[in-house]
């Protein structure tokens, strides 16, 4: 005889779970907060300009518009004055990226005959011999 008790599947997670999905940790870590409120706070300009940001232009001031105004420029001079880790590594990949298309140019020009011609008469101009002359010495 088999027992009913056997053939039933039973859920032991929370109401919503996902299949292999795990809840996040929370680790303690002595002085985050702190990091994290100083992170947090901002400044009065700032947030008087976010303020004013999410007025119409038609409802602001002379003055206020100029504050606005302000405080955007600051804030793209202090973003492009002081580049993040990530805008770093994109000018050294943008930097690369031209050298490789640069040598590839070169490349592809050296084996078209326009492009050996060019070298066959620079080497000329040099004195180095071309790939036809040899020098006996």
């Amino acid at each position: 005889m088999v027992s009913i008790e056997n053939d039933i599947l039973k859920h032991y997670g929370k109401k919503g779970m996902q299949w292999g999905v795990r809840s996040k940790t929370i680790v303690f870590r002595p002085g985050a907060s702190a990091k994290a409120k100083a992170k947090k706070e901002t400044s009065d300009d700032h947030k008087t300009s976010q303020v004013i940001r999410k007025q119409r232009a038609s409802q602001l001031s002379n003055k206020q518009i100029e504050i606005a105004n302000n405080r955007a420029n600051l804030e793209r001079n202090f973003n492009r004055l002081n580049p993040g880790r990530i805008s770093r590594g994109q000018a050294a990949v943008v930097a690369i990226i031209g050298t490789v298309g640069v040598v590839n140019t070169v490349a592809n020009l050296s084996n078209t005959p326009a492009g050996r011609e060019a070298m066959r008469r620079g080497r000329q101009m040099m004195g180095r011999p071309t790939m036809g002359q040899q020098r006996l010495f």
